[in-house]
C-alpha cells in the first residue's frame, strides 16, 4: 500500500481519545498524519479561475493540495468546520472521508428529519415550534397522541436540552419557558421502547463507505429519565436485522453520509422501527462494546480513495446527481435548465466539480453525459458509463 499524508481533521483536541486512536492506527501502516482543528485554517478565495488557496492560521503559511492525499474528518456541526471540509473537498480537491453537506443535514435534527420523512423514511412523528404559549400546549400535545412528550432544544446533543413532559401543568409552562428561551423548539412523540418498561434503548448503527461495520444497542439506567436521542450509560453488542440495516443505509444515503456515520435507531414494543437521527461524527464508544476496530474500517475506506460501487448505487436510490461521483466528480446542487443544443432536448443540468481540471461542468440526467459550457453552448466532454 502506497504511503499516504493524511490531515486529521478534528474539533477534538489533540489528545484526545479519538485522535490518539487515529493517529495510532495511521503511524502502525507507516502513514504520516497532522492533526489540525478546522478553526486554525484560513479560507481563500481567488479572483483567479481555479487558484483559490487555504492557509495555516497558527503559521501564516499556505497548506497546498500536494501535501494531504487524504483528509479524515472528526467535525462536529459547527459552521467554519463545514465551510473548511467543503474548501478542502471542492475548491482545493482532496479526498474527504465524510462531506460538508453530510455534517450539514446531520447537525439540523429537524432538517434530516424532513429530508428522511420526504423520502418514506419512518421517522417518530414530530412538530417544530416556535414561541410557544401555554394555551397553545394542549393542541400540540394532542397532534402528538398524548403524554409523555420529548421536548429537544434544537442546538443540543448528547442528550443535553432534552425534556421529558409528563402532566399537562408542566407541559404547558415548560413549553412556553423553554420556547421563549430558544425560539425554536422541537416536540416528539415519546416511544416506548421494546425491552421493558424500566429501560429505554435504541440501537447505534455504525456505517463506513457503505457498510454496516459495527452495531450496539444503548440503554438508559433503570427508571432514569428516558430521552428518544444518546441514552448510552449501558450497551451491549446487538445484531441488527436486514431490515434494520437497510433502514439505517437508507437513511445515511439520504442524509448524504454514507461515507462515514452513525444512525440510531428505536424499536417499539410492537416491533416498528424508527430513524431517530443520523450522526456525521458518530464517537468511539462503540468499539470497546463491539470489539470491532471502526478507526481501521475508517482508514480502509480513506486508503481506497473513493466510494464503493454499493455506496454509489445506494446514493442513486434517493439522488439522481449521485451519478456524477462514479467519475470522482463532486456535485455542487446547482441546477440550470436549458435546451441542450447538441441533443436538441431540453434536460435538467445539474452542476458539478471536475478536481482534477478544476472546471466547473453540468452533467445532464437525461443522458448521463458530461457537458462544459462554451459560450452559450454545452459541449459533451465526457460520457458516464
Amino acid at each position: 500500500m502506497k504511503k499516504l499524508k493524511y490531515l486529521l481533521l478534528t474539533s477534538s483536541a489533540p489528545n484526545s481519545r479519538s485522535s490518539r486512536r487515529f493517529v495510532e492506527r495511521l503511524d502502525k501502516r507507516g502513514h504520516t498524519v497532522k492533526v489540525i482543528h478546522p478553526d486554525d485554517f484560513y479560507l481563500f478565495l481567488s479572483e483567479s479561475k481555479g487558484h483559490d488557496k487555504i492557509y495555516l492560521k497558527s503559521e501564516e503559511t499556505r497548506v497546498y493540495a500536494k501535501e494531504y492525499d487524504r483528509v479524515i474528518v472528526r467535525v462536529g456541526g459547527s459552521s467554519y468546520g463545514r465551510y473548511v471540509v467543503r474548501h478542502l473537498r471542492i475548491n482545493i480537491g482532496i479526498f474527504v472521508t465524510t462531506t460538508d453537506e453530510g455534517i450539514e443535514l446531520c447537525f439540523d435534527k429537524f432538517k434530516n428529519a424532513q429530508y428522511l420523512s420526504a423520502n418514506r423514511i419512518k421517522v417518530i412523528a414530530q412538530i417544530l415550534a416556535k414561541e410557544i404559549k401555554e394555551e397553545n400546549s394542549n393542541y400540540l400535545i394532542n397532534l402528538l397522541k398524548g403524554l409523555p412528550v420529548i421536548m429537544k432544544i434544537l442546538s443540543g446533543s448528547q442528550g443535553l436540552g432534552v425534556f421529558l413532559l409528563e402532566s399537562i401543568l408542566s407541559a404547558g409552562t415548560t413549553m412556553e419557558g423553554i420556547s421563549h428561551f430558544s425560539k425554536i423548539v422541537l416536540l416528539q412523540r415519546f416511544i416506548e421502547t421494546k425491552d421493558d418498561s424500566e429501560r429505554a434503548s435504541d440501537i447505534r448503527i455504525f456505517i463506513v463507505d457503505g457498510v454496516v461495520v459495527a452495531s450496539m444497542k444503548r440503554y438508559s439506567k433503570p427508571k432514569q429519565y428516558r430521552s428518544n436521542y444518546t441514552i448510552s450509560a449501558m450497551g451491549e453488542k446487538y445484531d441488527p436485522t436486514d431490515e434494520q440495516k437497510e433502514l439505517a443505509l437508507d437513511a445515511a444515503a439520504v442524509s448524504k453520509s454514507l461515507g462515514v456515520c452513525g444512525v440510531d435507531i428505536m424499536e417499539d414494543q410492537d416491533g416498528i422501527n424508527y430513524v431517530v437521527e443520523v450522526n456525521s461524527n458518530p464517537g468511539l464508544k462503540i468499539e470497546e462494546v463491539t470489539g470491532v476496530n471502526v478507526v481501521d474500517k475508517i482508514i480502509d475506506f480513506s486508503e481506497r480513495g473513493k466510494l464503493s460501487k454499493g455506496a454509489i448505487e445506494r446514493y442513486e436510490k434517493f439522488d439522481i446527481n449521485a451519478k456524477v461521483s462514479k467519475k470522482g466528480y463532486y456535485a455542487t446542487g446547482k441546477i440550470e435548465q436549458t435546451i441542450l443544443k447538441k441533443t436538441g432536448e431540453k434536460g435538467r443540468l445539474f452542476e458539478i466539480f471536475n478536481p482534477s481540471s478544476g472546471q466547473t461542468q453540468f452533467f445532464d440526467n437525461t443522458n448521463n453525459m458530461i457537458y462544459r459550457k462554451n459560450g452559450t453552448d454545452f459541449k459533451s466532454i465526457d460520457i458516464i458509463t
